[in-house]
Order: structure tokens, then sequence, then C-alpha cells
């Protein structure tokens, strides 16, 4: 049977005060809060909630995650995306999201605030007319929490192979696009990286980010700024193009973070960059603006071979390191790493801007020589400052890895999936992250919320 959902009192934890890994300068600058454990509601033998994303308006924190529901001995793709809203008082609200007959939403779930106070929530639904097709769609819950669906931004009819989409709405005060949504995805297909606007009545015309896939992330900035990050397809790290037209075009590609994709070559994941057990992992390149308007990208690095690279990969040592930039205008104005050096692996990072200036980075990071634990860590970097604060420890307990978890439909190596998430609330900001603390690795994960406000 699967356990109910807690509260935030329920699941009350006390503030953890463990020792940073690696400690970096400065000194500690959030408030943990109490942590809300979100599994989807009935039952199921093996149930996996994973790869989470979090958005928070005045009705609560949102959160959407992929959730397995068979068993590694139960081969059937039953992988589909749920959406829970957790208000500031009493329990989580389940929200269904249902697709036509014969179709699944299944999973890669963003989410951003919608003008009318709900929310948008990007996802992939399968099971259209061409078999393994997947199509990206757009849906918005509203304030009553009813789901209507938006006109696919996907175009190549029922044929589509999407991936990693991600949205972000233009909420800002006097912008010339308030209201306008975003949404950026690796269009495979057409093989390029994929980006397009809805001004509220019909998606304009595409934009191609980039030849080859990516995994973008897109964010808006004062005056209706919207910036894109990817992982470039030349081998130059993390880069970022900047519109300042409301997404009709896009300027030349800028460099944020320099280096390969993290973790090591595993022979049983094939062709996948590699951390802890069998997880595999991606440079995940994120962005935001904070209050300032400078623009802000993390992503984790090492020395596995590069999309698009023919060498053999070099990252026997599994090297994985967040790295930050911040750039203003078209330049980066410094580029450091989160924490200091370290042997353990980091990757999966999140970041937000912090109410009262600059940012808070989130990131998973494995423990100790064997890798075979991983936690959650949060650290901030202060409006000026060209260093973080040391890290705090987020997850009240080390996580085991999954295992097999392609078994129930995922591709190889997805174990708790490819990202966790961040967002900016009043008081500080919140991420969510899968954990096996108390379940049983490989058979069952559950997704963390947790928030941390600034002093």
């Amino acid at each position: 049977m699967r356990r109910t959902l807690l509260t935030g009192a329920a699941s009350a934890v006390a503030l953890v005060a463990a020792m940073a890994p690696s400690g970096t300068a400065g000194t500690t600058a959030l408030a943990l809060g109490s942590i809300v454990r979100i599994t989807t509601p009935g039952t199921s033998l093996c149930p996996a909630e994973g790869e989470p994303e979090v958005t928070h308006t005045r009705l609560g924190t949102w959160v959407a995650y992929n959730d397995d529901h068979q068993c590694p001995w139960l081969p059937t793709l039953t992988r589909i995306e749920e959406v829970q809203l957790v208000p500031a008082q009493g329990r989580p609200k389940f929200i269904p999201l249902d697709a036509p007959q014969g179709q699944v939403v299944s999973g890669d779930p963003d989410l951003s605030p919608a003008p009318d106070g709900g929310v948008y929530v990007a996802t992939l639904w399968s099971g259209a007319a061409h078999e393994g097709a997947l199509s990206l769609r757009v849906l918005h819950v509203d304030r009553q929490l009813h789901v209507h669906e938006l006109p696919t931004p996907s175009f190549h009819g029922d044929n589509n192979s999407d991936d990693k989409e991600f949205i972000a709405v233009d909420s800002g005060p006097g912008s010339p696009f308030a209201g306008r949504l975003y949404v950026v995805w690796d269009d495979f297909y057409a093989g390029t990286t994929a980006f397009r606007a809805w001004d509220g009545k019909h998606w304009l015309r595409p934009v191609e980010l980039q030849k080859g896939a990516g995994a973008p992330d897109v964010a808006v900035g004062p005056g209706g700024i919207v910036a894109a990050t990817m992982e470039s397809t030349t081998g130059s790290g993390a880069i970022v193009r900047v519109s300042h037209n409301g997404g009709r075009s896009f300027g030349p590609p800028i460099t944020a973070i320099q280096g390969h994709e993290p973790g090591s070559a595993d022979l049983s994941c094939p062709l996948r960059p590699t951390v802890g057990v069998r997880q595999r992992a991606m440079m995940g390149a994120r962005l935001t603006f904070d209050r300032g308007g400078d623009l802000h990208v993390v992503a984790s690095t090492g020395q596995f071979l590069e999309i698009g690279a023919t060498q053999t990969p070099a990252g026997l040592a599994g090297e994985a390191i967040v790295r930050h930039a911040v750039l203003r205008g078209n330049r980066v104005i410094h580029a450091e790493q989160v924490t200091t050096p370290t042997t353990d692996q980091q990757w999966a990072a999140a970041l937000a801007a912090l109410p009262d200036g600059g940012v808070a980075v989130s990131w998973l990071q494995t423990n100790g020589p064997g890798h075979a634990t991983y936690d959650a860590w949060i650290a901030t970097q202060p409006s000026g400052a060209r260093r973080f604060t040391a890290p705090q420890r987020l997850s009240p307990a080390s996580s085991n890895f999954p295992a097999a978890t392609e078994a129930v439909g995922n591709s190889n190596c997805y174990g708790i999936g490819d990202y966790i998430g961040m967002v900016t609330t009043p008081r500080g900001v919140a991420t969510v992250w899968p954990t096996t603390d108390t379940d049983i690795p490989g058979v069952d994960s559950d997704v963390l919320l947790r928030p941390a406000q600034t002093h």
C-alpha cells in the first residue's frame, strides 16, 4: 500500500547541521524549513516518483514529477506525469492529468505560473497515431484546479519525437510581452534544439536555437528579455542565446560555462555519462535572472565526451562538478565552481533567484570513494559576491541509487531522472529532489520538497 501524503507538520525534520562537502568560504545563509514528502495517492506495488520540477503562486507550491507505476518484473510502460499543489496550510492536493483514450501523459515535467493565478505544465504525450512518438504538450491548470490543453507547439503532426521541454512565462510588470509563454525543447525529428512562443492565442513561428539536441532551459528577465541556455553541440560547453523581441529571433551563442559532460564511462550504461551507481548524468544547463537583472547559469561539467564528439570518453575518473557563471549583457562577468574541489560527484544542478538579491543553487552529490549514495545540497551567492556560501545539506538522510529502472519503460540508467527543481518563494527558495530514503532501492522513490529562507 502507498504511504499517505505527508504534510509539512507531519514530515518536519530538524535543521541539518552536517558538514558541507569540501567547505566553501562564507557563512550559512539559509534557514532550512520542514520537508514535505510527495507521493501519488492510491496503491501500487512499485511506485517510483522522480525527475521533479516546482513553481510557486499565491495558491502555494506546485510540484510536477514523473511516476512509474510498474515493477522491474512487470515491464509495462505506465510512466505518467503527476502534479500536486502544496498549500501553505493543509494537505497537498493531487491534480489528475488525463490524456485522450489510448494516450499517456508520460512525463518530463516543467511548471511556470500562469497569468490567471494557476500554472502551465509542460509534458510529453505518448501513444499517438505513430507508435513510439512523443509529442510536446502544454497544459493549463487554472485557479480552480481544472486542466485545459493548449494546442501543441510541436509541428510534425503525429510523428513527433520531442524531449526535455522547459517553459517560462513573462510576468514582468510593464513588459511589452507580458503574459507570453515560452517553451524550449529537443526536437529529435528535426534534429534541433527548438524554441517557440505562445502569445495567448497561437504559437509564433518556431526558432531553431542550434542544430542537434541541447537539453535546453529558458528564463525571462526585465523588460521582456528572453534567454535560453543549452549544451552546445560544438563542444564548447553551456551556451546562452538572448532575444529582445519576444522570442521572434535570438542573438549569437555566448559560451557561459566551458567544459565537457560530467561523469564516467560505465559499461552497463552504454554511451551515457554516469555518476554514482548506474545513474546517468547530463550537463543540465539551467538559468535564471536575479533581482538586479544579471543572468545566472549553472551546469555540471566533467571529463566525459561532449555531444557530437568522436573521441574515446576521457572521464575515467568520473569528474562531475557544478559550475556557475554570471552574464551581464552579452558578457560573462565571472564564473566559478559552486564548491571547492571534491572527489564526490555533483550533478543535476538547479537555481533560483533570492528575493533580496543574488541566487541559490541546489544539486545532488555522491558520498565517499564508492559513490554509492547521494544527498541534496544548497548554497547561495549573495548579490555582488563572486563566491558561494558554505553548502548546507538539504536531505535529512542519504539515499541509495535505484537500480534497473529501465525495466519499467525508461531508457537505460534512468535511475532517479535527469534533473531536480528549484523556485523563488516570497521568503527564499524551495527545492524538490528524489529520495530513496525509507524506500526499497530500485523499487520505490519519493519526491521531497524543502523550503529555505533567508535570515
